[in-house]
């Protein structure tokens, strides 16, 4: 996804923020979100994202009415606890806090979709392509 948004932004080393990643019990074994936490900010800084930003910082009592989804995404519970995902988040902030992210060499991708092509399809279309050439 690095990639991509580069690609689309025209400019190679372009900084890139992945803003509100995450897994929700609803989705994967609430023990496996910790190992997907680091998995995916490895992956990440492997690809040249600087800067991450997990779901959200902690969860949301039940009371509010929310989706099913959203009550339990935050790295620290309703009872102000860290959570397993929480520290691995913290430990991931102090393994790569302060390091220059180092920008993958430059890759030699095919022309994003045009304007008049843009679509959900087309850039699945265009990740398939490029996938073989990422780190």
């Amino acid at each position: 996804m690095a990639a991509l948004a580069r690609a689309y932004a025209g400019e190679p080393d372009k900084p890139i923020w992945l803003q509100e990643f995450g897994a929700s019990s609803e989705w994967v074994e609430e023990n496996r979100i910790p190992a997907f936490l680091e998995n995916a900010v490895h992956a990440a800084v492997a690809g040249g994202i600087c800067r991450l930003t997990w779901w959200c910082s902690h969860d949301i009592r039940r009371e509010f009415k929310f989706p099913s989804l959203e009550y339990e995404l935050g790295l620290i519970s309703t009872q102000n606890k860290l959570k397993p995902s929480g520290f691995a988040f913290r430990e991931m902030a102090r393994q790569y806090g302060g390091r220059i992210v180092k920008m993958p060499p430059a890759l030699h991708v095919p022309p994003t979709p045009g304007e008049l092509l843009r679509s959900p399809e087309k850039t699945w279309e265009w990740l398939e392509c490029v996938q073989h050439l990422l780190p």
